[in-house]
């Protein structure tokens, strides 16, 4: 029998941030955990499960997945496809997709009006449309959030990004390029994190209030990386850095 208390003490065992008592982030911890598992799995035989056929098995295997890079010269229209190993699949959150978009925008007019009020500011002008909308005397709104579905995030996630000042291999001068990822290789447990933390342009780190909705059902084939197809042309291999990207990003961490 092993407590969670129990199971905190080993996982975190000699580790900076998981060995103490702070509030931790779940997807690194997964991260942590898994890579303890790994390395347990290189050394002992005993904790790698059977498969159903009766082969051995890493429990590390179940969550990996292979994605798909695809990097596309603007001006030869040569491409390149690259395949790195993750075992979290990494979602963007694209807010300005949120399907209560005018109910969102309502609520900040009406905070701004309360807040007017708060600071003394336009205060006849404030006091008149909130008493126009029925808000003066009653309890405290509740909040309206965000509403972004899961499938908006893939279609981020699978989304073109445009990389500017791109070092073509093809050409031998700087354009740009059209880079998209999708999966090559599912995994048999996907495991998806939702990047509610970005960077503000005050350069502090701040977190997304987004409700993200979750579908019964999903299919991720749309998404499913094939490689190169007939008729595309191999991007001569090179030194092809690239000084910036435009869309494609969220722009978060």
């Amino acid at each position: 029998f092993v407590t969670p208390a129990m199971f905190k003490a080993v996982v975190g065992k000699g580790h900076a941030e998981f060995s103490s008592p702070r509030q931790q982030d779940a997807e690194e911890y997964l991260r942590h955990v898994l890579d303890l598992i790994g390395r347990a799995e290189r050394t002992s035989v005993g904790s790698i499960s059977e498969g159903k056929r009766g082969v051995a098995q890493k429990v590390t295997q179940l969550f990996k997945l292979q994605v798909e890079d695809r990097l596309e010269c603007g001006a030869s229209k040569k491409v390149r496809y690259t395949r790195r190993i993750e075992n979290v699949l990494s979602l963007p959150i694209p807010v300005e997709e949120a399907t209560n978009k005018a109910e969102v925008d309502a609520y900040k007019g009406r905070e701004q009006t309360r807040q007017k009020m708060n600071d003394g500011g336009d205060g006849d002008v404030a006091m008149a449309e909130a008493k126009e909308e029925g808000k003066e005397g009653k309890e405290e709104e509740e909040k309206v959030r965000p509403i972004v579905t899961l499938e908006s995030c893939l279609q981020q996630y699978a989304a073109d990004e445009v990389i500017l000042d791109w070092s073509s291999p093809a050409t031998g001068t700087k354009g740009v390029a059209n880079k998209k990822q999708t999966i090559a290789v599912f995994p048999k447990y996907l495991v998806v994190q939702l990047r509610r933390y970005y960077q503000a342009e005050d350069w502090t780190i701040k977190k997304l209030d987004v409700d993200v909705t979750m579908p019964d059902e999903l299919s991720l084939e749309h998404m499913r990386g094939k490689g190169m197809q007939e008729g595309e042309e191999p991007l001569p291999e090179g030194d092809d850095s690239g000084g910036g990207s435009g869309g494609g990003g969220d722009g978060g961490a």
